[in-house]
């Protein structure tokens, strides 16, 4: 009876030393982060301890529960993530059996997606140690872009910063892990909105201007409408910490008065308010008001200095008048409009009419300044003068006569064309200044005016012949009609009549004395 006893004893000591153990199933582990895994089977002892291989990498340390069960420690990162591995377990040199491809590593999922200051962030559930292998790719309807995981991520939660570029609105997530376990893929996820922040300037005048629309996650391309105006295809710069797009405003006036945005998806754009909170209501924008300041006469052109009315000259209205009223053609820049004045103008001041775009009407004045170009001779024996010039046809006309130091003024006859007018002058000689004024008010005030003086010299007189150039012209006697020749009698002698005229003609009394003392001395 001892000695079947020791028989038994003897056989069940040989039997747990040389029977192979059994491993019947294994849990999984975390790829690249340190896990216990409990393996179950048969013929498990606690000592010596079991040497544990799990795809040819020790697991360790090893604890052994039962003859059933044991755990181990395993840590190695093997070549694919998510293959199946061979687990061994010897028992005093004997390996078990059964446990080929019963390992394999758990795949990570996602248990929550967040956002988190602008970046995408997920918590894992059983994630790797091993974050750098993590890339996302995101996309929206149009655009897709890859991220690279930060640097302040772990194995329980990871972040990718969202570029701008990506629009606002749904998005679609998936994570790429490089450990060979699949995709993760997160579809329709609502993590950012479009949003405006800002835009500069918002006051213009029609002035073509560059507006800069500053903001988060436009997209590629987004769209702005100013008043019923889309501008479309505005390329989005990214900064890092916004975006910006910029456009050029029409030189029109634009309406409503209303500034909105979307993404290049087609999302509406959130406006921020000053304190950071979305809302729903627009950007507003004014335009600053056209004004006139100043008016100024240049030959026969009026130059009007303004502000804020653009260069866009379709949208810019210049009338002259109140009651028939001129439309100008005009030209120049933002700051000065120049128009051509017709040469004949109403009486008095002229009053201009500027409207720039939907503005109001805004008037200034002027008292034009006639233009003098030429005036004929003044006739020595009077007549008429004519002054040639422009804005002359109700103008008035004084002469003024610089060596008597005396003005009159003359009744004119003006030519409705307003280049000419026609004045009486006297008969004179030298020069006279010839003063043309336009007045505002002629009859209630008359010192409100403006003129131009241009000089007009006489004609010179035919000249008088002077005493030495005159013909001998006989004296009155001399001149008389010889009575003997038209009534002599038949008595009359000539000799007699003839004879005292031709001695007081030859001899003076002087001579007949000196002729007589010739005669006595010479007897």
């Amino acid at each position: 009876m001892k000695f079947l006893l020791i028989l038994i004893i003897l056989y069940n000591i040989l039997n747990s030393v040389y029977s192979a153990p059994t491993v019947t199933a294994v849990t999984n582990g975390k790829y690249g982060t340190a896990t216990y895994i409990t393996i179950t089977g048969t013929g498990f002892v606690s000592s010596p301890t079991p040497v544990v291989t799990i795809g040819n990498q020790t697991c360790s340390p090893v604890i052994v529960a039962s003859a059933t069960s044991m755990q181990c420690q395993f840590s190695a990162q093997l070549g694919v993530a998510n293959a199946n591995y061979d687990v061994i377990v010897k028992v005093s040199g004997v390996s078990s059996t059964g446990g080929d491809g019963l390992f394999k590593y758990s795949v990570p999922s996602i248990q929550t997606v967040f956002q988190n200051n602008g970046r995408v962030g997920m918590i894992l559930v059983d994630g790797p140690s091993t974050i750098s292998g993590y890339k996302l790719n995101v996309s929206d309807s149009l655009n897709s872009v890859q991220l690279a995981v930060t640097a302040d991520s772990s194995s329980s939660t990871i972040y990718f910063l969202m570029p701008n570029t990506i629009a606002g609105g749904q998005i679609n997530l998936t994570l790429i892990q490089s450990f060979g376990f699949d995709p993760i893929v997160k579809t329709g996820q609502s993590l950012f909105s479009p949003t405006i922040s800002s835009i500069s300037p918002t006051t213009f005048d029609l002035t073509p201007t560059n507006v800069t629309v500053t903001g988060t996650y436009f997209g590629t391309t987004a769209s702005v409408t100013m008043g019923s105006h889309i501008f479309t295809g505005l390329a989005v710069h990214d900064n890092g910490a916004n975006c910006q797009v910029v456009f050029t405003t029409r030189s029109v006036y634009e309406s409503p008065n209303t500034i909105t945005a979307k993404t290049s998806t087609g999302v509406d754009m959130i406006n921020v308010d000053n304190q950071g909170s979305p809302t729903q209501q627009p950007f507003n924008f004014t335009y600053n008001p056209p004004t006139i300041e100043s008016t100024t006469q240049v030959n026969d052109t009026v130059e009007i200095t303004t502000t804020n009315t653009g260069t866009d000259f379709t949208q810019i209205s210049l009338t002259m008048g109140t009651s028939s009223v001129t439309n100008l053609v005009i030209t120049g820049t933002n700051a000065k409009i120049i128009a051509t004045l017709p040469h004949a103008l109403p009486e008095g001041e002229i009053q201009f009419n500027m409207k720039a775009g939907t503005s109001n009407i805004i008037t200034s004045t002027l008292l034009v300044t006639p233009i003098l170009n030429s005036v004929t001779q003044a006739p020595y024996n009077g007549g008429s003068i004519t002054i040639s010039g422009i804005f002359l046809n109700n103008a008035h006309v004084s002469i003024v006569d610089n060596q008597q130091n005396k003005s009159n003024e003359i009744v004119c006859a003006p030519n409705s064309n307003g280049e000419s007018i026609v004045c009486p002058v006297e008969a004179g000689n030298g020069t006279i200044d010839l003063v043309v004024t336009n007045y505002k008010n002629f009859a209630s005030d008359p010192t409100v005016k403006t003129d131009a003086t241009i000089s007009s010299t006489y004609t010179i007189a035919p000249e008088t012949p002077t005493p030495t150039d005159t013909p001998f012209t006989p004296s009155p006697t001399e001149t008389s009609t010889p009575k003997p020749t038209e009534t002599q009698s038949p008595t009359s002698k000539p000799e007699e009549t003839e004879a005292p005229s031709s001695a007081t003609t030859l001899f003076s009394p002087l001579s007949l004395i000196f002729i007589f003392i010739s005669f006595v001395l010479l007897i």
